[in-house]
């Protein structure tokens, strides 16, 4: 697995609308202020100059397919990717699994996470920040909130899926795990081994980003090795 993190004040990718196609620039183009275009475009840019590196194509030769969800994909090929940026950051994660997902959020103290945290995550999740001390409490929260969206994100569902339907490790000491999914109970066919809906089928790693942010990556399958890659090694 590699994740590669771009700054997305880089001003060759935040100038590169020509490798974007004609839909991805009209998706730019909706944005009100510059700096969000620009955020956008080289995000696209770099997502796009990546996969093009592994699939040993130009950038404006990838095509992408979409889920209903609109999570887009490569068809045909053995390389699955996700997408996540927040602020002036973007990482991009990469691997041979069918499932990926990545996030990252930064940290802003004053949010109002803990009625966030009341209102969408799983109880026993909520009981967990909650015993942690004030000062630890944001950066908690953060923590918890990467791992399970970089779940769901993974999982293909996106936020319609219900962060109170799993239980992820929220202490940012703890190492990122998928504890439990709570699955319909009533079902007739209990989850497998393996299974997308049994939770010790799925890897999940903290990613070192830069100070005040956190981020996670979600794997369906045992990944033995993540490989952070900054933009500039990739130039």
């Amino acid at each position: 697995m590699d994740v590669y993190r771009v700054p997305l004040d880089d001003a060759l990718l935040s100038g590169s609308s020509n490798l974007l196609s004609p839909d991805e620039i009209a998706r730019a183009d909706r944005f009100r202020f510059p700096v969000h275009r620009e955020r956008f475009i080289a995000g696209r840019a770099a997502l796009r100059v990546t996969l093009g590196k592994y699939l040993n194509l130009a950038p404006d030769e990838v095509h992408f397919t979409y889920t209903e969800n609109g999570k887009p994909y490569l068809e045909g090929q053995n390389l699955s990717f996700n997408v996540s940026n927040s602020d002036n950051l973007c990482l991009i994660a990469l691997g041979e699994f069918a499932h990926i997902g990545v996030d990252i959020e930064k940290i802003v103290p004053d949010k109002g996470f803990e009625d966030i945290a009341k209102r969408f995550f799983a109880p026993a999740e909520v009981s967990e920040l909650m015993k942690l001390d004030a000062a630890s409490r944001a950066s908690a929260f953060y923590t918890c909130w990467t791992r399970k969206e970089a779940f769901v994100k993974a999982h293909g569902t996106g936020l319609v899926y219900g962060l109170d339907k799993f239980e992820v490790t929220v202490d940012p000491d703890e190492p990122a795990k998928l504890l439990v999914i709570h699955n319909d109970t009533h079902s007739r066919n209990p989850v497998a081994e393996g299974d997308i809906n049994d939770a010790k089928s799925w890897s999940m790693f903290d990613l070192e980003i830069d100070p005040g942010y956190a981020a996670t990556l979600a794997v369906h399958g045992m990944v033995k090795r993540v490989i952070q890659i900054d933009w500039d090694e990739t130039s």
